[in-house]
């Protein structure tokens, strides 16, 4: 039995009022006697008797309200559903089974996997429940998850639910899972309630100990089957590298393997590596208590290929341990920066004033979130010895002229998926231009605006500033963010001004307060023509000093080099990374999974999260036209959650509190199926003694009036009658 507000137990105390009350009212009589009252006080012996009678009668009524009452007001109810099913076992039973299928649950024990174990043991206790249980089924790993959210009786579909799953790469909570496995419960019709959990019961299936029981109401009995060994070790591998050797070797790498133990014994495993799934190496490695941290490597030569794009994986031979961290993936990409060649229109002796002083140091710059960009310098007539197949990009930049072969060179160079940036300056002379460059500028040139000198005193007013941009475009995308209003700051001393041709297919990206456009894109093939119409350099505008330059510039060469940007080469499995390949201006992002399961991702301007769900190599491509194309940069691969390698239980005093607290409060919890509410029966009872109390309370007199009263009317009834 128990009580909803237990305080109210606490006016019990108020039974001993009456008693108290009772004992200052006795009076003990002085002892006179007086001869002439011994016959009367013969005559009223037998009514003394039913005085006392009387009081003591008075006296329990008296004391049962002060008991009843209190009772009444502490709302009492008697768990009947419990008691009835342990009394009979034949009520029936919703049953929630929560199995822990996190990535310690691979632990290999003997040929079986702990998850294995929990399997056979959760298909033991379901053999034993009667065909009117009702059982519904919770994985717990982190995020947790429904199997079965809805209670059924049908054995065949939990053990095909059984039968399709295995261990995960995924970190355990079981405290989630059990707050599931609760709001599963609150939907049962049944009057009895069980959850079963199957567990390894390491620290990391109780991650989360703080939760607060009161959130695990209504899980009826709970039980905790934990499998697996009490002593346990295990080797994992925690972390990849490669690093370029000190030696200098071309293509030489250096390739570390740090390795975390978990045991008290000591012994040697071989960890291998591999190179796109080919066996390069094995090292033996020897562990022992004294090293919980430790670490192999290996050197490796890395040979020309088709693609510069490389997959590592470091594997260990464990005979016993967590299978799941035996393994771990890296993609070495040898040359992940973006190679730009340079072609300076207007070298100067003097650093400061020549065309690309201010665009080399832009591009030495480093800016979070982009690649390292490498450059090559040449001049417009050592143009002609330069190889265009090693570079992403071209700049041009005050270009008076070139060679129609050179010309038809880059033309097949952007064609070909190559970027080209032009910009202007006082070497562009417009009919050479229109006729020589005819093919590669986005729209012919009309003339040359000059607005003002730049050392021209109201050159602030009389310049143009850039205007509106297209903030859609994955270059000034970033400048709609807040700290982005520098772009709209640069002031324009002159520009080239172009004709208004309609029937071309440029894009304005960008244009200047009065009008005039500032930054044009074409497509010619595969490849991509960026015409920026005023100087690079501080001729023209004073975009170098604008805070804005660094980022344009970057933005522009990752856009035309087509590179993506990967938040991170490697995360872990149910970790959010994004994938950035906006200057690609794909129609979609599309993940494939190490299982060759192809994920559509819901992107937004080229940019789209995903969470990988299993360990080893994502590969990512993204759609342009009909086709799919394979993006190296930002293939990534997944490991598992480092807390899951650590296959130490859980503390038992924490635990074993944690799961007392749930237990305790589940039977607290008020059920109309399963508590039976017995406080009216004690109000009833408290105001049944009041009356009788009342009536007990009656004087004698009184009751003898009455008596006269009743015997009067029945006499003149029978004179009526007569």
């Amino acid at each position: 039995m128990g009580f909803t507000t237990p305080l109210m137990l606490l006016g019990l105390l108020s039974a001993a009022i009456p008693v108290i009350i009772h004992l200052i009212n006795r009076r003990k009589a002085k002892r006179i006697v007086f001869p002439a009252l011994a016959f009367l006080l013969r005559s009223k012996q037998e009514l003394a008797r039913r005085l006392k009678i009387k009081q003591f009668l008075l006296l329990a009524a008296r004391i049962g309200i002060f008991i009843f009452l209190p009772l009444a007001m502490a709302q009492p109810f008697i768990d009947c559903g419990n008691q009835a099913q342990n009394a009979s076992g034949r009520l029936p039973v919703s049953v929630v089974l929560v199995i822990d299928d996190s990535a310690s649950m691979s632990y290999q024990h003997g040929s079986d996997e702990l998850f294995e174990e929990a399997i056979s043991e959760a298909e033991k206790l379901l053999r034993n429940l009667r065909p009117w249980d009702e059982v519904a089924l919770v994985w717990a790993h982190d995020p947790p998850t429904t199997a079965i959210g809805t209670f059924t009786d049908d054995r065949s579909a939990i053990r095909q639910a059984f039968r399709a799953h295995e261990s995960s790469d995924y970190a355990s909570d079981l405290p989630a899972a059990l707050a599931v496995a609760r709001d599963i419960q609150s939907t049962s019709q049944l009057p009895a309630r069980r959850t079963l959990v199957f567990t390894d019961n390491t620290h990391a299936a109780w991650n989360d100990l703080t939760t607060h029981p009161e959130s695990l109401r209504g899980l009826g009995e709970v039980d905790i089957h934990a499998v697996g060994p009490q002593e346990r070790t295990n080797v994992a591998i925690t972390a990849i590298n490669a690093t370029p050797s000190t030696d200098g070797s071309t293509g030489s790498y250096w390739i570390s393997v740090d390795l975390a133990y978990f045991g008290d014994d000591s012994f040697e495993i071989p960890v291998s590596l591999l190179i796109n799934r080919e066996s390069i190496a094995t090292s033996l490695v020897a562990v022992s208590p004294q090293e919980t941290v430790l670490q192999t490597g290996f050197t490796h030569v890395f040979e020309e290929q088709n693609t510069s794009s490389f997959e590592i994986e470091a594997v260990l031979e464990e005979p016993e341990g967590i299978t799941a961290d035996n393994s771990m993936h890296m993609i070495l990409q040898l040359d992940r920066s973006l190679r730009v060649l340079l072609i300076n229109g207007d070298a100067r002796g003097v650093t400061y004033n020549d065309e690309l002083f201010y665009l080399e140091h832009a591009l030495q710059a480093s800016m979070e979130g982009s690649r390292t960009i490498e450059s090559t310098v040449v001049t417009a007539n050592a143009f002609a010895g330069s190889s265009l197949n090693e570079f992403d990009a071209v700049v041009m930049a005050n270009v008076a002229t070139l060679p129609r072969s050179e010309v038809q060179r880059l033309h097949d160079f952007v064609s070909s998926g190559g970027g080209l940036f032009i910009t202007s300056g006082e070497n562009i002379d417009p009919d050479r231009w229109n006729t020589l460059f005819r093919d590669l500028l986005p729209k012919p040139i009309r003339s040359i605006t000059l607005l003002t000198e730049r050392d021209d005193p109201d050159a602030s007013i009389k310049a143009t500033h850039l205007g509106t941009v297209d903030t859609m475009h994955p270059i000034f995308r970033v400048f709609n963010l807040p700290g982005g209003e520098s772009l709209q700051s640069i002031s324009a001393f002159s520009y080239v001004l172009l004709e208004p041709n309609a029937e071309d297919d440029a894009r304005v990206l960008a244009n200047y307060g009065d009008g005039g456009p500032a930054l044009l894109e074409r497509t010619i093939g595969q490849g991509r023509v960026l015409f920026w119409t005023t100087s690079i350099d501080f001729d023209w505008s004073d975009f170098p000093i604008r805070t804005a330059y660094l980022p344009f510039i970057h933005r522009v060469l990752s856009y035309l080099g087509r590179r993506g940007a990967n938040a991170a080469g490697q995360v872990t499995v149910g970790s959010r990374t994004v994938l950035n390949a906006e200057a690609l201006e794909p129609e979609r992002l599309i993940v494939l999974d190490p299982e060759g399961i192809r994920h559509v991702l819901e992107d937004e301007f080229g940019v789209a999260g995903f969470v990988p769900t299993m360990v080893g190599i994502h590969k990512v491509f993204v759609t342009i036209g009909n086709a799919d194309i394979e993006v190296p940069e930002l293939a990534f691969s997944a490991k598992i959650p480092v807390i899951e390698s650590d296959p130490t239980l859980a503390e038992e005093a924490e635990s074993e509190r944690f799961l007392a607290n749930c237990r305790a409060e589940a039977v607290n919890v008020t059920e109309n199926a399963q508590q039976n509410s017995i406080w009216p029966v004690f109000l009833f009872l408290s105001l049944l003694l009041f009356y009788a109390e009342s009536l007990l309370s009656i004087r004698r007199r009184l009751w003898i009036s009455l008596k006269q009263r009743i015997r009067g009317k029945k006499r003149s009834f029978k004179m009526t009658n007569r």
